[in-house]
């Protein structure tokens, strides 16, 4: 390992979390303050393997605090389990000079990090999950916003009555009343709300991204994409690489795909593949 740590790298992985902005703003500002240079490596170790690697300053992490998910984006990466890409990381760490990595997520992301610390880069884990399965800690970054979240949606669905109804076929369902009438649901062909699907809608009104929420739009069958997949995504409004980044993920999601799910980060990657001439020419932000 290095002597002396003259340039950290912060990355953030895994399914993102309430707090990560905040974690990635006190160490950019504090390594700053001690005299360190930092760099931000953009979608996690997937950024890390692709050199998604930027210099970072006081200025970029400057009212990002109340922004939600995180600015230097993640992606789950099932290619780093391995040990050629794991030695492929460590190999870019040294080629940009970095000294140590400071990695921020939950237990995926910290079997990545004991990998690069086995490869000799130094490393440094902030648990960031709202599943709370980091061992060693109470407390975790994202979970109690998390939990207080769906408390909040869970007590609006209580307030909500519920009572049987007919179903239209001579039987009973479960409906969720409001104001005397069934609350039905617009993405189920109005359909009353089952308990989940309303606690599903009060979370997403309030913000909350849904992981693992799948569903079936035009063009798809069963939540997949037709079979263009990454060609027929448009990147054409896109200036850099990280509006290219945003603008595929927003289509992927509209054709039912579920960030950071490994169908997504296949069809990202192919698209990235397949319109690689065009983003190699665009700066990464």
């Amino acid at each position: 390992m290095a002597n002396e740590i003259k340039t950290i790298a912060v990355l953030t992985s895994g399914g993102d979390a309430p707090g990560m902005n905040a974690a990635i703003r006190a160490v950019v500002r504090t390594a700053i303050s001690r005299g360190l240079k930092v760099k931000g490596i953009k979608r996690g170790y997937m950024g890390l393997l692709n050199e998604e690697i930027i210099d970072m300053q006081a200025r970029h992490v400057s009212d990002i605090i109340q922004r939600g998910g995180t600015v230097l984006g993640t992606a789950r990466c099932l290619e780093f389990k391995k040990p050629e890409y794991q030695k492929k990381g460590a190999e870019i760490c040294r080629k940009h000079g970095i000294d140590g990595i400071v990695v921020i997520g939950g237990d995926g992301s910290y079997r990545g990090a004991q990998a690069l610390s086995r490869q000799g880069i130094n490393t440094v884990g902030i648990p960031g999950t709202i599943d709370l399965d980091i061992p060693c800690t109470d407390y975790t970054l994202g979970f109690d916003t998390a939990v207080n979240t769906a408390m909040q949606a869970i007590d609006k669905v209580k307030g909500m009555n519920p009572d049987y109804i007919d179903d239209g076929n001579g039987g009973k369902i479960l409906a969720f009343m409001e104001n005397g009438t069934p609350k039905r649901n617009p993405e189920n062909n109005l359909r009353p709300f089952t308990a989940s699907e309303l606690i599903a809608a009060e979370l997403k009104q309030m913000g909350v991204i849904e992981e693992g929420r799948r569903q079936t739009g035009a063009g798809s069958e069963g939540g997949k994409p037709d079979g263009g997949g990454a060609k027929t995504v448009d990147i054409s409004g896109a200036r850099t690489q990280d509006q290219a980044h945003e603008i595929i993920a927003k289509q992927l999601m509209e054709r039912g795909m579920v960030n950071g799910s490994k169908e997504f980060n296949e069809a990202m990657a192919a698209a990235w593949k397949e319109n690689r001439d065009v983003l190699k020419a665009l700066p990464i932000n």
